[in-house]
């Protein structure tokens, strides 16, 4: 290849031959083609800049339609039918309280001079707790008793009142001397008849000393009556030791001999006797006379008219037979008034008695003391509402729960919870039972809940205030076939309302259920009508219409556990459908 110096010098040596030997000039070349050059390529550049810009547009409406128009694939989470255990539930989370809780004030005037428990103690029922000093209350005290004790009294006088407006008879016997008739009004205490009881008759003698060892209640005697000129068996019934003494200074005691009267004794007959001693036969020194076996005034203890006589002379009556009647509505006034009296006075006297108590109170309940506001030489100031001494019984704790409306139909009392509580380190778990539910819910803000309360058994660690969580169990079920509860659609099927689930093509041969809208179900499912049992918010159980493996859409909100790699018991997966 010549080097470019060569080259140089045989352009200069031409150059130079041109020079000195210059040939014809050549034609000019025309304008016109020139001009058209030169048009033709400004065209061309146009041409180029069109495209460029139209391929820029495509580009930028490619790329608007993919981001803002293009058609996004369906995604259908599925699930996994699957065979396994099922429970509906109520959760809730609350405080737990003592059920049996007390606390004691006290109305007590005065300086506190001992104190018997301290903060923590465990104490039984009627333990004293405190005491105050109660020397300036005492008076008060019995004032209020002696009152109450009056008021009784005038009570109990009123209604006797009443009562007495009827006479019956003190003892069985014969009524004379009867002193009253219709119409009168009588007077408190005045004697209206005599009743006497002449069944038997009595027989006082008396005996000399000399005999006092020898006769004894019991021994039998003989009666002698002058005046009928008769003998009649009696008995020994009453010995007195008195001592009387005769004109000739003999010493006597008294001697009683009761004998059945037949009828023809009276009182006022002279009688003597022979009483059969250990000795014989002893005659007293002196005759008597006899005497009836009872005799009492018939008087009256109210006072009112007379509206009825019963009693006649000599007309026998037992011992309770109405003799007569009398009214006087004055006296219903004043039992009225003194009944009002009475619980007045009781009233006073429960108070003045309570608030006494309370100088020395005792446990309402057995417990542990929580809260203790009280040391010795405090000055107690009489009724206030502040609690001195808190007691709680921590053996048995309960939860007042408030279940919310759409839950209160599921449950039952008797239906059993588990609690668990958390500290923060350690996790404990209870047993407990549904022990009441309110009937009637209570509105607030709108919404409805019911009042339960919840007892827990053996209730350890568990202080009053702290919140624990509480499942109760309302129905259960195990090895049974559940989905996920999304998988289940709710809908008119020809007409007749069903439970619906999707079941994905490819696995087991499906009758598709006739009259679903096609629109609704997803590409690569089949419809089948399906009958369910217990549910809760994540899962439902499969009574008939599924089968253990089958695939089904989730067409709700899914708990993410049904999905595949969510790390569900029932696996799952997603489909994208477009």
């Amino acid at each position: 290849m010549p080097d470019e110096k060569n080259l140089t010098e045989q352009k200069n040596t031409q150059s130079n031959v041109a020079t000195a030997e210059a040939p014809p000039a050549a034609p000019a070349e025309p304008v016109f083609e020139k001009k058209k050059d030169k048009k033709r390529a400004k065209r061309i550049k146009k041409i180029i800049g069109w495209t460029i810009l139209a391929a820029i547009l495509v580009a930028v409406g490619l790329l608007v339609y993919n981001l803002f128009f293009k058609p996004k694939p369906v995604t259908i989470n599925t699930g996994i039918a699957m065979t396994g255990s099922i429970d509906n539930s109520v959760y809730g989370y609350s405080p737990v309280n003592a059920k049996e809780r007390a606390e004691v004030v006290s109305a007590a005037k005065g300086e506190v001079l001992e104190l018997y428990v301290e903060n923590g103690q465990k104490v039984e029922k009627g333990d004293p707790l405190f005491l105050v000093d109660s020397s300036e209350y005492e008076q008060t005290l019995a004032n209020a008793e002696n009152a109450l004790k009056n008021a009784q009294e005038a009570y109990n006088n009123a209604v006797k009142k009443i009562e007495n407006l009827t006479v019956t008879a003190p003892i069985s016997g014969k009524i004379r001397d009867v002193k009253v008739k219709k119409g009168d009004n009588a007077s408190e205490g005045t004697t209206v008849a005599t009743i006497f009881d002449d069944s038997k008759m009595k027989l006082k003698l008396y005996f000399s000393y000399a005999y006092i060892d020898s006769i004894k209640v019991g021994q039998s005697a003989v009666v002698s009556i002058p005046q009928t000129m008769s003998k009649i068996n009696g008995e020994v019934t009453g010995i007195e030791k008195i001592k009387k003494i005769t004109a000739e200074g003999t010493v006597l005691f008294e001697v009683e001999i009761t004998v059945k009267n037949a009828g023809a004794l009276s009182a006022g007959m002279k009688a003597t006797a022979t009483v059969a001693s250990s000795t014989g036969d002893v005659m007293p020194a002196e005759t008597g006379e006899l005497a009836y076996n009872d005799e009492m005034n018939v008087n009256l203890k109210s006072y009112g008219e007379v509206v009825d006589v019963v009693m006649k002379d000599y007309y026998s009556f037992n011992q309770g037979d109405v003799l007569m009647v009398m009214e006087n509505t004055s006296l219903n006034t004043a039992v009225d008034s003194a009944r009002k009296d009475l619980e007045n006075a009781q009233k006073e006297y429960d108070r003045v008695l309570e608030e006494y108590e309370s100088y020395s109170p005792t446990a309402p309940i057995s417990g542990t003391i929580t809260s203790l506001n009280l040391a010795v030489g405090d000055k107690l100031e009489g009724a206030t509402s502040t609690s001195l001494i808190s007691i709680a019984n921590l053996d048995t704790m309960v939860i007042n729960a408030q279940i919310d409306e759409k839950d209160v139909g599921k449950l039952s009392v008797g239906m059993m919870v588990q609690i668990t509580s958390n500290d923060g380190e350690n996790q404990m778990s209870y047993t407990g039972q549904l022990t009441q539910l309110a009937l009637e819910g209570k509105a607030e803000n709108g919404m409805s809940y019911f009042p339960a309360t919840i007892e827990i058994y053996d209730a350890q660690n568990l202080m009053p205030n702290m919140y624990v969580d509480y499942n109760i169990v309302a129905t259960s079920a195990e090895n049974v076939l559940t989905v996920p509860s999304s998988a289940i659609q709710y809908m008119d099927v020809g007409g007749t309302p069903m439970n619906v689930a999707f079941v994905k093509k490819g696995g087991r041969d499906i009758t598709p259920l006739e009259g679903v809208d096609p629109a609704v179900v997803p590409e690569d499912f089949v419809a089948v009508a399906v009958e369910v049992g217990i549910s809760n918010d994540q899962s439902v159980e499969i009574k008939s219409g599924l089968q253990e493996g089958d695939e089904v859409a989730l067409m709700g909100a899914a708990d993410p556990s049904w999905m595949q790699g969510g790390g569900g018991m029932m696996g799952g997966g997603v489909v994208m459908v477009g």
